[in-house]
């Protein structure tokens, strides 16, 4: 099965190959015509003398005359098919980037709209039911106040923050998964793509994908996605053979991605090192990478307004 990249670019290049083959066709439909295929010709020609050079000084004024004329002959003619010079130039859907995806250097926004809107699949929590800033107006301390303000800056700065990797920590009812899912709605709003996602949903989906004989379940979302939140690590049984060996793999992939996760769990670091061994601890607690973030112990849930 296809990756939802690959999906994307598949989408671009038919995008980009229909706006070129309308505008080739208009072209020939275009050269069909006489007095249009007569002066097409002549203009092409003129254009290369042009840019080859060599020409004498005295000789350029006339040719750059010719060529405005020229443009005009051709102008008329078109109007006369019932065309313009626009039809003769592919169309594409994006300007900025001409349906390539990348602008500059990066993926163009056109890229992780497309990206953004196959994310949003069957696999976890719908984004659009996520939180917001907006809605969050409860009162807080001053810790989760400074956190809250830290989550702000990094969903400013995404995807171009140095810590990709955020494991929010601590007990039951803490925020970290209504903070989680604010974070992962308010990336999707910036057109990047974000999945959220239970640890035992996620387990589930593994167990299938290795169970399963035939056409397996699409596992791209969690390893293509700009942003993926897991929730509620710990929480999950753990099968031999997939739990650990699936969960370990995504992360990796992920991190080789330079791809951003974060996973809220009631678990301590240690006792993460303890379930999940080391290879997944290390890739979760490197520091040059990833925070272990503690959400304060109150079960805010239980607080009366």
């Amino acid at each position: 099965m296809a990756s939802l990249s690959h999906i994307v670019e598949q989408q671009l290049q038919a995008s980009r190959e229909q706006a070129e083959y309308r505008a080739e066709r208009n072209l020939n439909r275009a050269l069909e015509d006489g007095p249009f295929r007569q002066a097409y010709r002549e203009l092409k020609e003129l254009e290369v003398r042009l840019a080859v050079g060599g020409i004498d000084a005295k000789e350029t004024p006339p040719l750059q005359k010719r060529k405005i004329q020229l443009k005009g002959i051709l102008a008329e003619c078109l109007k006369r098919l019932g065309m313009n010079e626009q039809d003769l130039v592919p169309q594409y859907a994006c300007k900025k980037c001409g349906d390539t995806g990348i602008s500059g250097t990066h993926f163009c926004t056109c890229y992780r709209e497309k990206l953004a809107a196959l994310s949003a699949s069957p696999i976890g929590i719908p984004i659009g039911l996520c939180p917001t800033f907006r809605d969050d107006t409860a009162a807080k301390p001053q810790a989760l106040e400074t956190l809250y303000r830290k989550m702000r800056e990094f969903c400013d700065k995404f995807p171009l923050t140095a810590i990709r990797n955020l494991l929010f920590t601590g007990s039951t009812g803490g925020g970290k998964t209504f903070l989680a899912s604010i974070v992962a709605r308010e990336i999707s709003e910036k057109k990047y793509s974000s999945v959220v996602v239970t640890a035992f949903a996620l387990n589930r989906l593994f167990v299938r994908y290795h169970t399963e004989p035939g056409e397996k379940p699409d596992l791209s979302p969690l390893t293509d996605c700009d942003l993926l939140v897991i929730d509620d690590l710990g929480t999950e049984q753990i099968y031999k053979n997939v739990t650990l060996e699936y969960l370990l793999s995504t992360i990796s992939e992920r991190i080789l991605a330079q791809k951003h996760t974060i996973i809220t769990t009631n678990l301590t670091p240690e006792e993460l090192f303890d379930r999940y061994g080391d290879r997944l601890y290390s890739r979760l607690m490197d520091k040059r990478i990833g925070r272990a973030i503690k959400f304060p112990d109150t079960d805010f849930r239980l607080i009366k307004e």
